[in-house]
């Protein structure tokens, strides 16, 4: 069931007088078996008439109805708490906040090229920069100076040490990147508090579609 779709059915079955008390914020966890069509691709040799169902168990944990930065510290506790129990000693937990790319889009004037930015860095993981570089410039027209800060922020991991010193560089001067760079710091500082000896691992400004 789409996550959107089960707090208000929940909530018709709650009486008028509690609604606003419990679905903020409306945290959920769902375990549900999802049947999924896909139409194969040419590549693949399979005769498009012949579509596949793809059939795999989704287990998701949400909290809908808050901006508090306490909902996403809840959530890569939750995270880590699952992969733990599951027997799993090392694994990374990637995690982002869109107010970095935000505000560093907005710094580099490509705010109102935001969706075709966010579709050439969707497809960093299946290209190469390169060509990633070449689609950026045709669907959105930046430069090859904008290219390269885009770029640079997509490509920093937990290989660089200061990831957040360097993403701060590169958002510098713009509100909203410092903020979401502030939520980045609070959240690996508070992970860190709760015991996991792990500090902010790994992030990435890939979106989820």
């Amino acid at each position: 069931m789409p996550v959107l779709r089960h707090p208000p059915i929940q909530q018709n079955a709650l009486p008028k007088s509690v609604v606003s008390i419990a679905l903020r914020p409306w945290r959920q966890s769902l375990a549900i078996k999802i049947e999924q069509r896909v139409q194969p691709m040419a590549q693949r040799s399979i005769p498009s008439a012949y579509p596949c169902n793809a059939i795999f168990l989704q287990c998701d944990f949400d909290t809908i109805g808050t901006t508090s930065i306490t909902s996403d510290i809840e959530t890569v506790l939750v995270i880590h708490d699952l992969l733990c129990s599951l027997g799993f000693e090392r694994f990374t937990i990637r995690v982002n906040n869109r107010l970095v790319l935000n505000g560093l889009l907005e710094k580099l004037g490509l705010a109102e090229q935001s969706t075709a930015v966010l579709r050439g860095l969707d497809k960093l993981a299946k290209i190469d920069p390169e060509a990633v570089a070449q689609e950026l410039a045709r669907t959105s027209g930046a430069t090859a100076d904008q290219i390269e800060k885009v770029l640079q922020l997509a490509n920093l991991s937990k290989e660089k040490s200061n990831v957040l010193q360097q993403v701060e560089t590169l958002v510098a001067g713009n509100e909203i990147g410092m903020e979401g760079v502030a939520h980045l710091a609070e959240l690996s500082e508070a992970v860190a508090a709760a015991g996991t000896c792990r500090s902010l691992a790994d992030w990435t400004t890939t979106p989820a579609w």
